[in-house]
């Protein structure tokens, strides 16, 4: 069907932007804020010629979510490049899952009037205490002296703190934006997209 093949093209699009922009980083000293720009930019194009193709209008009746869904994008961004530059991948993803469910279900019960469940309590309790598990090794370190097990703080830890500040901003902005796009279901994804890459 059309749809697929769309699908596939936009796939093998996104794969040589990638390739493209992680030679760029390698061989052309790109910065990350311009690996960014790239790829914002050529999403930018190809929904926009979706939309023009679909002719889904460029949705105004409901500019202030696609703005508000659009800032979320831009934050995500923004956190994800600080947040790697003095924490593991590994590390940044664990915090974002692990907190975006918690943010999820405020926005969710604020703006969209539903209720948690007495599951979710559950869940809410472990996934803090898995952050702090993934966290606590972050901020300290056990010495060598195994006798003792003298636990002293690293010296990067204000930077590691300040990553994990970005990775919670992170969290905030992937669970904001879900919710604005839940909240957008009458418009067509597409445009939705656009204007998350346009703004």
């Amino acid at each position: 069907s059309p749809n697929i093949l769309l699908a596939l093209f936009v796939a093998f699009l996104t794969s040589l932007l990638s390739l493209f922009l992680q030679r760029g980083v390698r061989d052309g000293g790109l910065t990350r804020y311009a690996v960014n720009f790239g790829y914002d930019l050529c999403a930018f194009v190809v929904a926009l010629a979706v939309c023009i193709w679909e002719q889904t209008g460029v949705g105004l009746q409901s500019w202030k979510r696609l703005v508000g869904n659009a800032l979320c994008s831009w934050l995500y961004q923004w956190g994800c490049v600080h947040a790697l530059e003095v924490l593991p991948l590994s590390v940044v993803a664990g915090v974002n899952s692990s907190l975006n469910p918690i943010f999820g279900i405020i926005f969710s019960t604020v703006f969209l009037s539903e209720r948690p469940t007495c599951w979710f309590g559950v869940v809410l309790v472990r996934n803090i205490a898995a952050v702090w598990l993934m966290l606590l090794p972050m901020f300290v370190g056990v010495d060598g002296d195994i006798d003792n097990n003298v636990i002293k703080a690293q010296p990067e830890q204000n930077s590691r703190f300040t990553g994990s500040l970005f990775a919670v901003l992170i969290a905030l902005s992937v669970a904001a934006g879900l919710t604005l796009q839940r909240s957008l279901k009458s418009e067509n994804p597409v445009l939705v997209v656009l204007w998350s890459y346009g703004v």
